[in-house]
């Protein structure tokens, strides 16, 4: 989470990570998965402090905290609007399907 050094209790923007085991699966020609996967969650920023680089700060250290866990991968579900930043962060768009069950 990130404040301002006025008001420290006043939550500007935030995210967040939750840690899934997955299925074994190549990761590489020479190696398989630890089996460990990073799915970042609540990435928000409050308007008035959008497009000041608080969500790509807050990203940077999710992704430096998940190397030193040695994570598999990360995925998220990205907006229209915060598309272009994970893109920037080296974040990749892939075919995802979701089943949602019978209606």
């Amino acid at each position: 989470m990130a404040s301002c050094d006025d008001k420290p209790n006043v939550i500007i923007a935030g995210a967040g990570i939750c840690l899934h085991r997955i299925l074994p699966r190549p990761r590489n020609h020479s190696a398989v998965s630890e089996e460990r996967q990073g799915t970042i969650v609540n990435v928000f920023t409050e308007p008035e402090w959008r497009k000041r680089g608080i969500a790509a700060l807050l990203l940077k250290e999710i992704i430096k905290w998940s190397d030193t866990k040695h994570l598999d991968r990360l995925v998220l579900h990205a907006s229209e609007e915060g598309r272009s930043l994970y893109e920037k962060l080296g974040f990749v768009s892939n075919n995802e399907m979701r089943f949602v069950g019978k209606t």
